[in-house]
């Protein structure tokens, strides 16, 4: 009886990693095809960084402020934010996101190409990205 309740899980744990697999795949192609400036993380997402200063470099429990366009990668614009204040590693943001700023400084630009299993996954957000949706951020954080 327990291996059959355990089973459905494990199939989804299954599903969801091959569809990992194969959206790295795509993403690598996309960046091939797009701007191979970017470079991948050990955590699976994608960035480089557009503007570099010598600003403070940003680390887990900073409170930073940012402000982000949203994009799906097809370059459809979905979102525009300004002064967000985020504390980094709190979750305030999504997983890719929150880990990208640690790879910035104060007063830096970056994009970021960012997987749908560290983004919005499954569930999507709100009306703008569906579900299973890798997105683009570009993110500058003024403080």
């Amino acid at each position: 009886r327990e291996d059959t309740e355990k089973k459905p899980e494990l199939d989804m744990a299954r599903v969801n990693q091959e569809l990992i697999v194969k959206e790295d795949d795509f993403l690598k192609d996309y960046v091939a095809k797009n701007d191979t400036a970017f470079k991948k993380t050990d955590s699976g997402f994608w960035y480089k960084v557009e503007k570099q200063t010598q600003g403070k470099q940003i680390k887990n429990g900073d409170v930073c402020i940012i402000s982000y366009k949203l994009y799906l990668l097809d370059g459809t614009l979905l979102e525009e934010v300004s002064d967000l204040s985020v504390t980094v590693g709190r979750k305030e943001v999504i997983t890719g996101l929150d880990m990208g700023l640690e790879l910035m400084r104060k007063g830096e630009t970056a994009w970021f190409i960012i997987p749908w299993n560290l983004a919005y996954r499954l569930k999507g957000y709100e009306n703008l990205v569906p579900p299973y949706t890798s997105v683009m951020y570009e993110v500058e954080v003024t403080e």
